[in-house]
């Protein structure tokens, strides 16, 4: 199990619409991927979620794993 990112000074949410995951393997001998894409869907309006939710929704996000 893995927690996506949190924001450094705060600890808050900053990946709030995960809508899509899909794993990617880095190296074709890899028992396990390295890589996770994930995409996002837009903010809810209204002020139902935080403010620092647009920064990253309706967008691609690629992560490695250590």
């Amino acid at each position: 199990m893995y927690d996506f990112p949190r924001s450094q000074s705060s600890c808050e949410v900053q990946y709030c619409n995960i809508e899509g995951i899909h794993w990617v393997s880095g190296d074709a001998n890899a028992d396990t991927p390295q890589m996770l894409v994930g995409v996002s869907d837009k903010m809810k309006s209204g002020g139902r979620q935080a403010a620092s939710c647009q920064d990253k929704d309706q967008s691609v996000h690629l992560f490695t794993l250590p």
